[in-house]
């Protein structure tokens, strides 16, 4: 099974291509036009993650979210994006995401619930 940091970045490449589908851009001029924020991006992991939960748990068990004064945040990636914002395949600022390499390998199975 995939573990948080997996889920979070395939979670953030799955919103790239939906971002470059819905502005009907290229992924080259996706660095300069997105709006993807450190806030916003721990926001929408955990919609993702906990959106169907009810059904099916199995992301949500995968990550750890505690209660912060802007909601839920898992800490595992918080503590990653406290110490480093570079992650292999991207780079996180306060303003936008800019992305350095491809999407890495992950169980097409936990894919498929992140796209769910």
């Amino acid at each position: 099974m995939a573990n948080s940091i997996e889920i979070f970045k395939n979670v953030i490449f799955q919103l790239r291509d939906w971002f470059i589908e819905k502005e009907n851009i290229s992924s080259g001029q996706f660095n300069e036009n997105n709006d993807f924020s450190i806030l916003k991006l721990i926001k929408l992991h955990f919609f993702v993650v906990a959106i169907n939960s009810e059904n099916d748990y199995s992301l949500l068990e995968q990550n750890e979210f505690w209660a912060m004064p802007y909601g839920p945040v898992e800490t595992t990636i918080y503590n990653q994006i406290r110490n480093n914002k570079d992650f292999n395949e991207f780079i996180l600022s306060n303003d936008k995401i800019k992305f350095i390499k491809d999407k890495p390998l992950i169980d097409a199975e936990i894919e498929t619930k992140i796209s769910d």
